[in-house]
C-alpha cells in the first residue's frame, strides 16, 4: 500500500478535522500550485512573526518536468492524477544566487484541478458533527477481509442535510483500511440489528443488512473530506430517509497480521438548513463477477461495463439528473478509467476521467460543470489495465488483488435507481476457450469463482486468444443490472436487470492514449504524469 497521510501519532486518538496536522500536505501543494501560476517571477513579501517581529521572504517556485512534451504539459490543464514531486530547503537563501540543498523533499498524488479545496469556508454555522466508528474490531489474519458494521442515524426531530464527511483512520489502521463505503438502508430493519458486525458476503449477516446497497459514502486510500455543493445535502431524519446504514471496510492485510484491532469510519457533518436539492449516488460500470477476466503480462487490456438506454429510460425522471461528482473506482492494475456518456448514440462528454488512475490516490472529484444524464442516455466506463508484472490470470472480485471498473455517479435530484451495471455473459468466455484450447474439459456451467479459476488457469494465452478475449468486451451480450436502491430490480424488461443485450454498436472502444515515451517495460508509476516543484525560501502557509 502507497504511503498516506494521517494526523494521528502512535496512541493517540485520531479525528479527523480540517486544520489537523494530516492536512498539511493538500495545504503546501494548494499554496505552491497558486504560486506555480507566477512561473520564474520572485517577489519578497513582508509578514509578521509569531513575536510580532517583521520578516522578508524571497520565494521562488518552478514547476519543471524533465524532457516533458507540449502535449505532455498540455496535461497540467486536465482533471487527472498527476504525481507531484516536490523539495525544498529548511533554510532561506543569502542572496538570488544561492541555492541550498533541497533536503526536504517526497511525492504525493493529486488532482490539481479538483475544486474540492478550502471549502470549509461555505459550511453553515450551525453544523453538527457525529462519527460512525467500528467497535474495536480484531482484523482477521486473511489477505482481505470486507467487514459490515450496523449503525442508525442520528436520532432527529426533522429533516436534516449532511454536507460533509470524511474518514477516520486509526494510526495503527493506515495502509490496511483500503476503502470504506456506506451504505444506506431502505428496507424495513430490525431494531435488534443495530451495532451488529461481521465479515461481509460470506452468509453471516442477515439479508436486510445484505440488502443495504445504496452507496452514500465513499472513500479510498489518498481521499480526502468531500463537501456537496452549496445547493446540495444528503437527506438524514426526514419521511423515507434512512434510519439505519451499513459501514463496509476493506481490510488490506497481505502479511496477514492477526494484531490489529480497528476503530476506523467516517465522520459526517450536518445541519437543520435545508439546501435546495437532494442527493443521490448512482452506481455504473462492469458488475463485479468473476467473468471479469484480465489476462497477465500484457500492456494494456481494456474492460467495458455498461448502464444501457432502457435503464435510465425507466428510471430517470423526466428532466434527468445532474451529476455534480464522480468517484472512479479500480484496484492495483488500472491505468486509466473513463465514465462516457451518451444521448441519442452520440458521445457527448465525460462524466469522469482519469488517465493517469493512481490506486493509491482515489477521491470524489467535483466536475467542474455538472452535467445533465437524461431518460434514454447511456453511460459507459472503461478501465484501461496494466498486467505486465502479474503472472497469472486477474479475475473482477472483491480482494485487492482482483480488478474492479465503477463509477459513483453523485447527483440531484434523488431517485429510486441505485445500482446501472453489466458484464459479458459467463458462457462468452467459456465458448472461446472451448473452441481455441485442445486438451482442456470443461464442465459447464458452474458459475462461481473455483469454475473459472479451473478453466483460465490451464488456458496458455496466445495473442490469438487473447485476442480474442478483448473482442468480446464490445461484441458479445452484455447481462444487465438495473436494481433499485434496496437492490430490487426495477423492471423485467428485456434490457434490464438479468436480460441479455447486445453490445452498443455506436460505441468505440477506449483509445490507448499511452506517453510514447513511456515503455510497456517501465514500472506502473512511469504511467503516471508528473510535476517537479522546486522551492527556494522558507514557506508560509
Amino acid at each position: 500500500m502507497g504511503r498516506q497521510w494521517h494526523p494521528c501519532s502512535a496512541g493517540s486518538a485520531c479525528h479527523r478535522t480540517d486544520d489537523a496536522s494530516h492536512r498539511q500536505p493538500a495545504r503546501l501543494v494548494a499554496a505552491l500550485w497558486k504560486r506555480s501560476r507566477r512561473l520564474h517571477r520572485s517577489q519578497v513579501q513582508t509578514t509578521a512573526g509569531d513575536d510580532g517581529l517583521q520578516r522578508r521572504h524571497h520565494d521562488h517556485s518552478e514547476w519543471t518536468s524533465p524532457s516533458m512534451s507540449h502535449a505532455g504539459r498540455s496535461r497540467l490543464s486536465q482533471p487527472d492524477t498527476l504525481r507531484l514531486l516536490w523539495a525544498y530547503s529548511p533554510t532561506d537563501p543569502s542572496n538570488e544566487n544561492q541555492i541550498s540543498k533541497h533536503t526536504v523533499r517526497g511525492s504525493k498524488s493529486l488532482n490539481l484541478l479538483d475544486p474540492q479545496v478550502n471549502k470549509s469556508s461555505s459550511l453553515p454555522a450551525n453544523l453538527l458533527r457525529k462519527d460512525f466508528l467500528n467497535p474495536s474490531v480484531k482484523v482477521p489474519n486473511d489477505s482481505t477481509t470486507y467487514w459490515c458494521q450496523t449503525f442508525k442515524m442520528p436520532a432527529l426531530a426533522k429533516k436534516h442535510h449532511m454536507v460533509k464527511f470524511d474518514v477516520v483512520v486509526q494510526p495503527d489502521s493506515v495502509g490496511i483500511v483500503h476503502h470504506v463505503l456506506a451504505y444506506a438502508c431502505y428496507t424495513p430493519m430490525n431494531e435488534s440489528y443495530e451495532g451488529l458486525g461481521a465479515p461481509c458476503f460470506v452468509g453471516i449477516l442477515p439479508s436486510e443488512i445484505v440488502n443495504c446497497r445504496q452507496t452514500f459514502m465513499t472513500w479510498a486510500i489518498g481521499g480526502e473530506p468531500f463537501y456537496f455543493p452549496d445547493n446540495v445535502g444528503f437527506s438524514i431524519g426526514g419521511p423515507g430517509d434512512p434510519v439505519y446504514f451499513v459501514v463496509e471496510t476493506h481490510y488490506d492485510n497481505p502479511q496477514r497480521r492477526n494484531d490489529i484491532v480497528d476503530s476506523s469510519g467516517f465522520a459526517v457533518w450536518y445541519t437543520s438548513e435545508l439546501r435546495s436539492q437532494e442527493a443521490g449516488i448512482l452506481e455504473a460500470g462492469h458488475t463485479v463477477a468473476p467473468s471479469m477476466l484480465i489476462p497477465p503480462n500484457l500492456a494494456s487490456f481494456q474492460i467495458s461495463g455498461f448502464c444501457n438506454d432502457e435503464c435510465t429510460k425507466q428510471a430517470l425522471p423526466p428532466q434527468g439528473i445532474t451529476v455534480f461528482g464522480s468517484f472512479l473506482h479500480s484496484h492495483m492494475i488500472a491505468r486509466k478509467i473513463r465514465a462516457r456518456h451518451y444521448r441519442n448514440g452520440q458521445d457527448v462528454g465525460n462524466l469522469g476521467r482519469d488517465e493517469h488512475y493512481d490506486v493509491h490516490y482515489q477521491q470524489i472529484v467535483t466536475l467542474s460543470t455538472p452535467r445533465t444524464v437524461l431518460p434514454g442516455d447511456a453511460i459507459l466506463v472503461e478501465c484501461d489495465y496494466d498486467s505486465t508484472n502479474v503472472k497469472r490470470m486477474t479475475y473482477g472480485g472483491l480482494a485487492t488483488k482482483d480488478e474492479m471498473c465503477l463509477v459513483f455517479l453523485y447527483h440531484y435530484p434523488k431517485i429510486d435507481l441505485g445500482v446501472c451495471t453489466s458484464a459479458i455473459h459467463p458462457d462468452k468466455p467459456v465458448r472461446l476457450l472451448r473452441g481455441d484450447t485442445a486438451g482442456v474439459s470443461f464442465d459447464y456451467p458452474r458459475p462461481n469463482t473455483t469454475f473459472w479459476v479451473d478453466i483460465v488457469e490451464q488456458v496458455n494465452w496466445t495473442s490469438p486468444l487473447v485476442d480474442g478475449l478483448q473482442a468480446l468486451q464490445t461484441s458479445s451480450q452484455l447481462l444487465a443490472t438495473c436494481n433499485a436502491r434496496n437492490s430490487t430490480p426495477l423492471s423485467s424488461s428485456s434490457l434490464v436487470s438479468g436480460k441479455t443485450a447486445p453490445f452498443p454498436a455506436y460505441v468505440t472502444p477506449l483509445k490507448d492514449n499511452r506517453d510514447p515515451c513511456v515503455t510497456s517495460s517501465a514500472p506502473p508509476a512511469a504511467a503516471v504524469s508528473f510535476v517537479v516543484l522546486l522551492l527556494v525560501g522558507s514557506i508560509r502557509l
